[in-house]
């Protein structure tokens, strides 16, 4: 699991590939159909040239790792744009919302930032949006009870609780045996429970920052 490599110029790109992606080439070797997770802030408001540079950076070939990612707030805002858009993130990364199994285990890949639409990177919110809800709805209606659920978002799950869909979202996850809230954003490590709303008790993991100290 990776959060917030939040790579803003060529620079960062370069730390992120010497530090962080041969560390984990490194460390996979001689390991086989290694599946992971990035949860979000891929980049940092960053010009379009430096998404060039990142995706290769993310490959399996650079870091032994087939990664899944997960937008993040600073994913939202491009440097090429004058507004808040996930074109560029689909262009280069996929789509926001989407799932797959591995054994028991259904991953959820889901968009959690809601931006207002002005240029500031800092006007955002943590939700989910009706039409998100409507998506995540129809994805569990085909999934057994009895899977394990691991729920990746960007922002952690507690942080959208005065969010208008959070208690759909919560009772949509409790119908399933087991599930997981995999998030990042917060830039430390931090495990939580939640019990609200009814249903199977969440377990929220939030993981510390990619990116550590060569945001420059």
């Amino acid at each position: 699991v990776l959060a917030d490599p939040q790579t803003k110029n060529a620079n960062a790109v370069s730390y992120f590939s010497q530090y962080g992606a041969n560390d984990m080439k490194a460390y996979m070797e001689g390991k086989e159909n290694l599946y992971g997770v990035i949860l979000g802030d891929l980049l940092f408001n960053s010009e379009e040239s430096v998404w060039q540079k990142m995706k290769p950076a993310l490959n399996h070939a650079s870091t032994g790792v087939h990664f899944f990612p997960v937008i993040g707030n600073h994913d939202w805002y491009s440097g090429d744009n004058a507004v808040p858009g996930s074109e560029t993130f689909r262009k280069y990364f996929g789509p926001l919302n989407y799932s797959w199994n591995r054994g028991n285990a259904h991953i959820v890949c889901m968009n959690n930032v809601l931006p207002d639409g002005t240029a500031d990177a800092d006007n955002y919110s943590a939700g989910f949006s009706q039409e998100d809800v409507s998506w995540l709805e129809a994805d569990l209606a085909a999934v057994d009870r009895s899977a394990a659920i691991i729920f990746c978002t960007h922002i952690p799950l507690t942080t959208c609780r005065n969010d208008a869909n959070y208690a759909k979202v919560r009772t949509l996850l409790g119908q399933f045996s087991s599930v997981m809230n995999l998030a990042g954003h917060s830039h430390y490590s931090l495990y939580r429970f939640h019990t609200d709303h009814g249903g199977t008790m969440i377990r929220e993991i939030v993981h510390p920052a990619a990116c550590g100290s060569y945001q420059i």
